[in-house]
């Protein structure tokens, strides 16, 4: 497997009093490695056949149709990208991000009655990079947007899960509100 196809994993975290789960899915969010694109896609299927899954979107931009995508990975802001292209015409690289991967399915399929909503404040902060209160706005809105029995899956950058990046890790921030992690084999 390739370097770049080299993840952590999803993290899986529950409410024990609402029933909801939020599932965070490490990602690249764009790769020319075909395993990477691979990969995504295929996830992106998997999290669009849960029932009411509600997707969380890290920078979050509103595309002219009103539809809240997520701006990374891009050379260029993806409000920019013409109606009449794809994301993925837009930009070939960003076939390896999940994020972009569950959007192209949402637009190519109309699956309107799947949630979306921004993760980050709107419009995006400015300030967003190496400012830890970026991972304490994130838990702060998954977990209003994660209601009673609700699944919430959010494709976001692996150094939101990094001590590196920030010593109040989103994981960290989620179990202060009262998540508690569900545990991998």
């Amino acid at each position: 497997m390739a370097p770049e196809a080299k993840l952590p994993d999803a993290k899986v975290y529950h409410n024990t009093l609402t029933g909801a789960v939020i599932i965070i899915f490490p990602e690249r969010h764009d790769s020319d490695v075909v395993a990477v694109q691979e990969g995504a896609e295929s996830v992106a299927k998997q999290v669009l056949m849960l029932k009411g899954v509600k997707i969380a979107v890290e920078e979050p931009v509103a595309l002219s149709s009103g539809m809240l995508v997520s701006n990374v990975g891009f050379s260029s802001d993806i409000s920019n990208k013409p109606q009449s292209k794809t994301i993925f015409e837009f930009s070939k690289d960003a076939k390896g991000s999940i994020a972009h991967q569950i959007s192209d399915r949402q637009i190519s399929y109309i699956l309107v009655g799947v949630k979306r909503f921004a993760a980050e404040d709107m419009p995006r902060n400015s300030k967003r990079y190496n400012n830890p209160e970026i991972n304490k706005t994130m838990a702060t809105n998954l977990s209003k947007n994660a209601g009673r029995g609700d699944i919430v899956v959010f494709p976001v950058g692996p150094d939101h899960l990094s001590k590196t990046y920030d010593l109040m890790t989103l994981g960290k921030h989620l179990k202060s509100m009262g998540w508690s992690s569900v545990a991998q084999n």
